[in-house]
C-alpha cells in the first residue's frame, strides 16, 4: 500500500510538471540587505530608504528577473524586468530518499 501511494504521488507530480503553466508560476521577492557599487557599500539607511530588491518569476520553462527600487518620480517601488535566456537545472541528492530528485536552478539573462 505504501509503494502504491508513493507511485501515485510520483505520477501526480510528473503530470503537474507536464502541464506547467502560469497557474504553477512561483514568484520570489527578496529585499536587499547589502548593496555595493564601485564607490563602496551602501548604508543600511540608504538601502531601507530606496527599498532595493530583486524579484524572480519562475513559470517552469521561462522566467523573468527584476531589479526593484523606490522611484521618487513614481512615488512607489518600480522594477526593471529582464527575460531569462537560459535556465540550468542541476540534480542533487535527496538525503531522505538517496535519489537525485532535487534540483538547483540557475537563471541566466
Amino acid at each position: 500500500m505504501k509503494n502504491s501511494k508513493y507511485l501515485f504521488q510520483l505520477i501526480l507530480v510528473w503530470l503537474c510538471c507536464l502541464v506547467a503553466s502560469n497557474a504553477f508560476a512561483v514568484t520570489y521577492y527578496c529585499e536587499a540587505t547589502k548593496k555595493v557599487d564601485p564607490n563602496g557599500e551602501f548604508s543600511k539607511e540608504k538601502i531601507k530608504k530606496w527599498k532595493y530588491a530583486n524579484k524572480l518569476e519562475d513559470m517552469g520553462d521561462k522566467a523573468f528577473i527584476s531589479r526593484c527600487s523606490f522611484s521618487s518620480i513614481a512615488n512607489r517601488v518600480t522594477c526593471d524586468r529582464y527575460k531569462v535566456d537560459h535556465i540550468e537545472r542541476s540534480a542533487i541528492l535527496n538525503p531522505e530518499t538517496l535519489i537525485y530528485d532535487l534540483y538547483i536552478k540557475k537563471y541566466y539573462y
